[in-house]
């Protein structure tokens, strides 16, 4: 079973992440991800291994800080 909302706080960097999510992840569903300050070079760094689509809505707990809301993850495929 697949879940249409997958959530994580505090738990390990996106591009670690990404993998379990996508696993558990339905079709059309969305990750919501509790990010630190450091989230756009988390996301940077994903995006070199991973292609999806973000919208970042600014954290009202923490200065800097993210809440990414994650979808159409897809692995990039390594052509040799």
């Amino acid at each position: 079973m697949r879940s249409s909302v997958v959530t994580a706080r505090a738990l390990a960097p996106l591009a670690k992440l990404l993998p379990y999510v996508s696993r558990h992840m339905a079709m059309n569903g969305r990750f919501l991800a509790q990010k630190g300050r450091r989230w756009r070079e988390e996301v940077s760094a994903a995006l070199e291994i991973w292609t999806f689509d973000y919208e970042m809505h600014q954290s009202v707990t923490e200065d800097g800080a993210a809440l990414l809301e994650i979808t159409n993850i897809s692995e990039k495929s390594h052509a040799r």
